[in-house]
């Protein structure tokens, strides 16, 4: 199954995005049945009296796409596509009524089920302009290809995970954890008697995680994880978006994922730690009394400590002899005549 059935987390709902080749895939398929039944009423206007057995084909077509349709609103349970879920309801109901009417007399006339079918065509274009219109594509997109469908294309909703001016930058299927950690430090210094006295408080950067999951093929899983290297390594500032608050300023500190033979083969649980960035360096300039006030700053060099190590140069290790000062030479001289006399 390509798109993972995440267990709820508590106050963590899933990420309201949907993979982009399910739009594709539930559009296209919508536009198929569309078009089987509008052939069938084609041939109804151009052969009313022929036996309902001829549209038996194109009916069951209908079904199957439009049973494609139902199955991708329930693989994939998102509010993004709960207003179509019942309307498709309503166009089951009508294609089933078609298949009973159908076996119960295949021999009767078909313009006896061409309103039906008729109406049943209209009730699926409507549902089919409705979705294109609050995914934010069309037809020609779809056949370009579609590469990202979030929920801001779907009425806006509220939405988790690591976002750039406003886009989403890691391809996941979920998000299915988040944590966020604050930290203040008080600095303490000794005073008498083994005391401490408290005397600064200091905010430190918020950590946030953020814990995402993928499913699906293998170039799929391969592009999730390539989404997340390509933001690991680079100095981007990154917005970790949640429902009750987003919180700027982020750059990425840690990824972490695992995968043994019976977990993570084919659903992939990441980790990726972001840590908030100040940037608050200041430049400060001053300017010398009797200057020009309209010159550039200079900048002033201040020389090099010496180096603490520095040492007095000795000569061999040999203690060099150092002249007698005066007044000692003096006090020696006299001494030495008073021991002659």
């Amino acid at each position: 199954m390509y798109y993972p059935m995440v267990p709820d987390v508590p106050g963590v709902p899933s990420l309201l995005r949907i993979p982009p080749h399910v739009i594709s895939r539930t559009g296209d398929s919508m536009d198929q049945a569309i078009g089987a039944l509008l052939s069938i009423s084609s041939f109804a206007r151009n052969s009313p009296l022929s036996p309902m057995s001829n549209a038996l084909s194109g009916v069951q077509e209908a079904l199957s796409l439009v049973g494609i349709v139902n199955g991708n609103f329930s693989t994939y349970p998102s509010s993004l596509f709960d207003p179509f879920v019942y309307p498709m309801t309503d166009v089951t109901g009508n294609l089933n009524s078609l298949m009973a009417t159908i076996g119960t007399n295949p021999t009767g006339p078909i313009n006896l089920i061409s309103g039906t079918v008729d109406n049943t065509a209209s009730m699926l274009s409507n549902v089919s302009d409705d979705f294109f219109a609050d995914a934010g594509i069309d037809d020609a997109t779809l056949e370009d290809g579609v590469e990202s469908v979030t929920s801001t294309a779907f009425r806006g909703e509220p939405q988790w995970g690591i976002f750039e001016s406003g886009q989403s930058v890691v391809e996941a299927d979920n998000v299915v954890g988040f944590d966020y950690r604050k930290d203040w430090t008080i600095s303490d210094y000794p005073v008498e008697e083994g005391a401490f006295q408290s005397y600064d408080k200091v905010e430190l950067p918020f950590d946030a995680r953020v814990k995402f999951s993928c499913g699906g093929s293998l170039d799929t899983r391969t592009a999730f994880l390539k989404s997340i290297e390509d933001i690991a390594g680079n100095l981007t500032l990154y917005d970790v978006v949640t429902p009750t608050k987003t919180y700027q300023s982020c750059n990425i500190t840690h990824v972490d994922y695992r995968q043994t033979a019976q977990n993570g083969v084919g659903l992939m649980v990441v980790e990726v730690y972001l840590q908030e960035i100040r940037d608050t360096a200041t430049a400060t300039f001053s300017q010398t009394a009797g200057t020009d006030p309209n010159s550039t700053p200079t900048t002033t060099k201040t020389p090099a400590p010496k180096s603490p190590s520095a040492q007095p140069v000795k000569s061999g290790g040999t203690k060099q002899a150092q002249p007698i000062p005066a007044q000692d030479s003096t006090a020696i001289g006299t001494a030495l005549l008073n021991t002659l006399n």
